[in-house]
């Protein structure tokens, strides 16, 4: 007889077929879940995005000479204020030029040599607009997904140093990468740019061999004939690189102190004793102040000083410059500022000797000076004629003297 506990495989294949349909309706109902929670399907991940190509900026380099005053020990002396700095700084006292101390009571003066650049309009220059990583989030938050961040959904932001952090969802990654991906490629900051300037004697016959293209305002130069005059005496080079929108300058010379006026001073003080004047038939000390060294007489039985007003000037060539990588890259705007100096003998007085029992002599000197200022748009990786000027008049009395030779520059961005 059978047993009624005996399984048959009717009642198997029937069991087998109730446990198919519960997985089914199992799966049917996960998937119906899904449908119906639109952000139980999404997978978050976490993601970090190198951004400090964006959000870095570079510093500005103005030429400031009051900046390398501090970094020098400020001269002093009998009743002598701080001089300024070499690019026309002012000191209360009229002392001006890099160690220019000993100004005192004089009217202050603008640097002999050069204007200030570094404080006028130059480094007023902007460059590109800074980008800051918190402009950075927000422009993120409020053009991708919006409504999935931390205020209405789970995904979250939060920057770290240069970095950002992000918690989302693929799709959403995908726009993040692809939105600093464009703004990377449009964002010019980041590119190093080269500058060669040329400082050129030319006659008006030698521009004219010298510029081969005057089309649309630009005079591009023949890079033969520029080699050429480079190499003759007189001319003057100056390469550097920065990076686009920074403000760089590159200066060269020769710094020069002289004695342009004195003061007379009763009752000179003691250097050692500031607090105590001198009084009649006392000798008084008398102090000149250079650039590396000090010395004084004692003009005995005397209670009248000269206070010496020390001028330093600068003779040389300076070049203050900022390019900017204009969007599409063939094109770079350029703010600059070019100033050559040149001293020429004096033309009376006798400079520096020994200043005796009298008054210092005064130095006369006179100071040859070519500036410019300007802001043009060249061609990327040309060389351009930007301007020049004698930086006096000829001396010819008649046309059969010749033409003096001008000092003109030649810029090349790249």
């Amino acid at each position: 007889m059978r047993s009624l506990h005996t399984k048959t495989p009717y009642a198997s294949g029937r069991r087998w077929a109730v446990c198919l349909v519960a997985a089914c309706l199992t799966h049917y109902s996960a998937a119906h879940a899904q449908n119906n929670d639109p952000n139980a399907s999404q997978v978050y991940k976490l993601v970090t995005y190198e951004v400090g190509g964006l959000v870095l900026q570079s510093a500005d380099h103005p030429y400031d000479a009051s900046a390398q005053e501090r970094l020098r020990t400020p001269g002093g002396g009998p009743q002598g204020g701080y001089g300024g700095g070499m690019m026309g700084g002012y000191g209360e006292g009229g002392g001006y030029g890099l160690g220019g101390g000993m100004g005192g009571r004089g009217g202050s003066r603008r640097d002999a040599a050069f204007s200030a650049p570094g404080t006028g309009s130059m480094s007023s220059f902007g460059g590109d607009q800074p980008i800051s990583i918190g402009a950075l989030m927000h422009v993120i938050a409020t053009t991708i997904a919006p409504t999935e961040w931390m205020e209405a959904g789970k995904g979250r932001m939060e920057s770290f140093g240069t970095s950002l952090i992000v918690w989302q969802t693929p799709s959403v990654h995908e726009s993040i990468s692809s939105l600093l991906q464009q703004l990377a490629d449009e964002n010019s900051r980041s590119t190093t740019l080269s500058v060669d300037a040329r400082w050129l004697l030319l006659d008006s016959d030698e521009v004219d061999v010298l510029v081969t293209n005057r089309e649309s305002g630009i005079h591009q130069v023949d890079v033969a004939a520029l080699d050429r005059f480079t190499r003759r005496s007189g001319s003057i080079r100056s390469v550097t690189h920065c990076m686009s929108g920074q403000l760089v300058y590159v200066v060269s010379g020769t710094r020069k102190n002289f004695v342009s006026s004195y003061i007379p001073v009763v009752g000179s003080a003691d250097v050692s004793r500031p607090d105590i004047q001198l009084t009649r038939g006392e000798s008084s000390t008398i102090y000149f102040l250079g650039e590396t060294d000090a010395h004084y007489v004692n003009a005995s039985e005397s209670n009248v000083g000269y206070q010496p007003v020390v001028q330093t000037a600068n003779l040389g060539a300076l070049l203050e410059i900022r390019p900017t990588l204009l969007p599409r890259g063939d094109f770079v705007q350029v703010d600059l500022r070019s100033t050559i100096t040149l001293a020429k003998p004096s033309s009376d007085g006798a400079p520096g000797g020994d200043v005796g029992m009298g008054p210092p002599h005064i130095d006369r000197v006179g100071i040859e000076i070519q500036e410019m200022a300007t802001t043009v748009r060249l061609p990327r990786g040309r060389h351009i004629l930007i301007g020049g000027m004698s930086s006096e008049p000829t001396s010819s009395e008649t046309p059969e003297g010749g033409e003096k030779r001008q000092l003109y520059l030649v810029l090349r961005v790249g």
